[in-house]
């Protein structure tokens, strides 16, 4: 079984909250975190050359392990540009991923489940399992590969682990499965090699909502900006001569507004049963996007940087607020840049 569709976008963006609600549709089911493209990514480079492994090791510095001081918290774009070079580092990666037909052994195998398993038994801060269900699946399928020898190229294996996670239930039905993790939006081309026929949606939102919520969460601005810039330019390029493959919506429309923006998801996905439920139970996600659609909440979490940290983001990113938020005011009350 392979995923129809995929969810990409930027943390913390709305990409959890958008599979909630298109999990509650009778037809389709989105399939949470799995991390499983990525993590064969990583296994191939592991496996395969030290060099991949070296430029592998860049790009996580530059993604997440790079704290750079700024003074004051505020900084110039400018002075962050030499450390932006992750999107030509995952370009040059997964080019050399190898494609759908690679064959496989036994040993890539056991490699592959290894370090699945080793990001599904992260804990949480309180010690509990986040993805205990998907540890158990990848065990039971790890017994299940060793009496099956059929497994032989990289797409049949990718198709059986993404099988092996979605929930039984939602495995029994004849419907429509997609797939999000933020982190495979940076595998798009490989991904898309792999699934020539899948459709892909793109979700944004604005810059200051965008960057306080990440910031929020890691306790840096400089950070937040960082991982902002460079997941949107990564998320901008993706485009297609066929339209009909890839659709972009907005956080803020899907809030505001979820009957026309999941209605448009609908058609855009051939799904005919078009009922929802505004109100979730969305696997172990109830601490991060509750159980129903929060419009207020998203212009709360703005208020979790300064006035100065908030004009500097409007400026810093007027291109992308001149392209995609030129009703930023309509959308919000002027005090957000008081």
């Amino acid at each position: 079984m392979k995923p129809s569709f995929f969810i990409f976008g930027i943390e913390r963006s709305g990409t959890t909250l958008l599979s909630a609600l298109l999990s509650t549709s009778p037809d389709t089911f989105v399939l949470n975190d799995s991390d499983i493209y990525k993590i064969f990514a990583d296994t191939y480079y592991n496996y395969n050359s030290n060099f991949f492994k070296q430029n592998y090791k860049k790009l996580r510095s530059i993604l997440f392990n790079k704290v750079i001081k700024f003074p004051n918290a505020y900084l110039s774009i400018k002075k962050i540009q030499s450390f932006m070079g992750a999107n030509q580092v995952v370009s040059a990666e997964t080019d050399s991923i190898p494609r759908s037909s690679y064959e496989i052994d036994s040993t890539f195998i056991h490699n592959y489940l290894k370090n699945l398993k080793k990001r599904y038994s992260v804990p949480r801060k309180d010690g509990t399992l986040r993805f205990k269900n998907y540890l158990k699946s990848i065990k039971k399928l790890e017994i299940s590969l060793k009496k099956n020898k059929d497994i032989d190229n990289a797409q049949n294996l990718l198709n059986v682990v993404f099988e092996s996670l979605l929930p039984q239930n939602e495995l029994k039905k004849n419907i429509i499965k997609g797939e999000k993790s933020p982190l495979h939006l940076f595998y798009y081309d490989w991904i898309k090699n792999i699934y020539p026929y899948s459709k892909f949606i793109k979700i944004i939102r604005n810059p200051i909502g965008n960057i306080s919520s990440i910031s929020k969460r890691r306790m840096s601005i400089e950070k937040a900006i960082l991982d902002y810039r460079n997941h949107f330019n990564k998320l901008n390029s993706i485009k297609s001569k066929n339209s009909k493959n890839i659709i972009l919506i907005r956080y803020e429309d899907l809030i505001r507004d979820p009957n026309t923006t999941l209605e448009q998801i609908f058609s855009f996905l051939d799904i005919k049963d078009t009922t929802y439920n505004i109100n979730f139970n969305y696997y172990d996600r109830k601490q991060l996007i509750g159980t129903k659609i929060d419009p207020n909440r998203d212009k709360t979490s703005m208020y979790y940087l300064d006035k100065k940290e908030r004009k500097f983001i409007k400026n810093e990113f007027s291109g992308i607020f001149n392209t995609y938020y030129k009703d930023f005011y309509d959308l919000y009350s002027l005090d957000v840049l008081k």
